[in-house]
């Protein structure tokens, strides 16, 4: 559940909005620093390209694990402790499986 959910829509009004776009485009400005705006148009698509990437990559690898293979994926992150990224394969059943056949 996202911030916006937890409080509501009434608790975030327009005026806060605004104050919120303000300080990112203000942010943004600093990181941004002296660069011309044609040259961080290359550095903008770059990321969305970067993004659109690793979205497909995310669908491929679901697709690999989760559909074809029976697998699971699984994700574990805690806070000072860092992320654990999980893949769990039921390699056991198909040597399993082969190793009857054979009998």
């Amino acid at each position: 559940m996202g911030f916006c959910s937890r409080l509501g829509n009434s608790a975030i009004n327009a005026q806060t909005k605004e104050s919120l776009e303000q300080k990112l485009w203000k942010a943004a400005n600093k990181l941004r620093k002296n660069i011309d705006a044609v040259e961080y148009k290359h550095i903008v698509l770059g990321l969305v390209f970067l993004k659109y990437i690793s979205d497909s990559f995310e669908q491929l690898r679901y697709q690999i694990v989760a559909e074809k293979h029976s697998g699971r994926l699984k994700c574990v992150s805690e806070p000072s402790k860092g992320t654990e990224f999980l893949i769990e394969l039921p390699v056991l059943q198909k040597v399993l499986a082969a190793q009857l056949e054979c009998l």
